[in-house]
């Protein structure tokens, strides 16, 4: 390896030099609040954002659309949508993410540099009104996203283990000619151990309906991830420290003349 890359100045991340918006692995998240609501998608629509050797379990695959508070991260606060859908990779079950939203610069940066979430921009604000939570995105002054949830018992849903599973991102930089194959093509997976907050000695999750009402735009074409059937909806408050990928699988490298 060439010295240089050895040197203790050289950038984690881009920019090159002191500007660096991020450091190394693992992130610390503290004081976090999520809303997931679990779900069945229909299988045509879903499977056209899925790269080549992921399978859908069946035609109405479970899925999750999870809406976040990050009060306190190595990245700054900020607030983030996530769609997932349970996919198999040579048997091994994961939860794929085909898209997200966030709006925080180095959550954007880091998330698509470091591990391939499919980030994007939006404005979001989550807010409690008379006991019930309020998600909405916007994007390009239009609502894209509004997610309604209405705790009713502090609990650990059962359902929530059937997508408790690691999650799949696809690592994608295209390439520097402007044509052909990607330049980066990654399969990663992150295993993020979330821990509960504990008060008064009960878990800090509530299981409770929720309602998900979604755009479907040009830009924002998320009618395909509509649900076909709700299943259960959780929040819960926790701290987590999240972690490197590990790689699943390399498109480009397995592609090359030998393999």
């Amino acid at each position: 390896m060439d010295s240089t890359l050895q040197n203790q100045w050289w950038s984690f991340s881009q920019p090159y030099g002191p500007a660096a918006l991020y450091g190394a692995p693992p992130y610390p998240y503290r004081d976090a609040r999520t809303i997931s609501a679990l779900m069945r998608f229909d299988g045509s629509k879903v499977a056209p954002y899925l790269p080549p050797g992921l399978e859908l379990e069946s035609d109405r695959p479970l899925g999750v659309v999870a809406a976040s508070d990050y009060v306190e991260t190595a990245f700054g606060p900020y607030h983030e949508l996530a769609f997932f859908v349970k996919v198999t990779v040579e048997g091994r079950p994961f939860m794929y993410s085909p898209l997200m939203y966030a709006d925080g610069e180095v959550a954007v940066a880091s998330g698509r540099e470091l591990w391939g979430f499919a980030k994007k921009t939006a404005r979001m604000a989550l807010v409690c009104k008379r006991g019930a939570w309020h998600f909405t995105a916007e994007r390009h002054g239009q609502v894209i996203t509004d997610l309604k949830f209405q705790p009713q018992e502090q609990k650990t849903p059962e359902e929530m283990a059937l997508v408790d599973f690691p999650t799949l991102t696809l690592r994608l930089i295209p390439p520097l000619s402007g044509r052909g194959v990607p330049d980066i093509a990654q399969l990663v997976s992150t295993v993020n151990v979330k821990t509960p907050h504990i008060n008064g000695g009960m878990v800090q999750r509530w299981s409770g309906s929720s309602d998900c009402v979604l755009s479907d735009t040009e830009l924002d074409p998320l009618g395909a991830f509509k649900p076909v059937e709700m299943l259960a909806s959780w929040m819960t408050e926790y701290d987590c420290d999240l972690p490197a990928g590990e790689l699943v699988r390399d498109y480009i490298a397995d592609n090359q003349p030998g393999r």
